[in-house]
């Protein structure tokens, strides 16, 4: 009777090793869903800095658009072909105006906002008459 009772000993032991391969295999499964469920977070987040940041230069250029409107109602004669920069929020703008392009008597505005490195550029043609009222001819957004 004790062999029969050491053969049933040792069929639990080989049944506790045989377990243990499953047991890490099971555990290497739920460490690579682990850490592809942590990688997709962290894409996705970057992912919406991004879209977020490129809708903040947007908006920056913008307001170097309306920066530029306003300095041409206050100065019918106002031009800056090399282009200056004005600060808004986290990004800048750099901002050119080319009076009398396309045509005599209205001006072309481009502002380029940029929020960490990411630009959006702007195009604007305008008109402004003599009592500093704007008309708007065109409006795009321009790719490089």
């Amino acid at each position: 009777m004790k062999s029969y009772k050491l053969q049933v000993t040792n069929y639990k032991l080989q049944w506790g090793i045989a377990a243990l391969p499953a047991i890490l295999a099971i555990s290497a499964i739920i460490l690579i869903i682990g850490l592809a469920i942590a990688f997709s977070g962290r894409v996705e987040s970057s992912i919406s800095a991004s879209h977020r940041d490129s809708g903040m230069a947007f908006h920056v250029a913008e307001a170097g658009i309306h920066d530029a409107e306003i300095k041409i109602v206050r100065n019918p004669d106002f031009e800056d072909l090399v282009g200056y920069t004005l600060t808004v929020g986290d990004g800048t703008t750099t901002i050119t105006v080319d009076k009398d392009v396309p045509s005599s008597g209205k001006t072309t505005i481009i502002s380029q906002g940029e929020v960490k490195n990411i630009k959006r550029k702007i195009r604007v043609i305008v008109d402004v008459d003599p009592q500093g009222k704007v008309t708007l001819y065109s409006w795009e957004e321009m790719t490089d």
